[in-house]
């Protein structure tokens, strides 16, 4: 898969290294999940406040793609935040049970 770096007219998204790594075996187990990845950066770099936020940390938050099992995409969590100004960095990222 791509590197992280991608830009929207309101932020930068970036992934660490844990991130890029789970993302990387989650895109080898399954090749829809490529799809699936670029549709949760559209969500996230739109309007990062769109996940959940963690109770207790202001500034982390969660984003379930639920929406997409009718398509028979996996459901995967995501976990990300928002560091620093125009700046979102994702976490982890899981394949998560539906």
């Amino acid at each position: 898969m791509p590197n992280g770096g991608r830009r929207s007219p309101l932020c930068v998204l970036r992934e660490s290294p844990p991130a890029r790594l789970q993302l990387d075996a989650l895109a080898a187990a399954d090749p829809r999940f490529t799809r699936l990845w670029e549709a949760c950066i559209w969500v996230v770099l739109r309007d990062y406040t769109k996940g959940t936020p963690v109770p207790g940390r202001s500034s982390v938050f969660t984003l379930r793609t639920l929406d997409f099992l009718a398509a028979g995409y996996p459901t995967m969590l995501v976990i990300y935040a928002h560091v620093e100004p125009h700046i979102v960095e994702v976490i982890e990222v899981h394949q998560a049970p539906g």
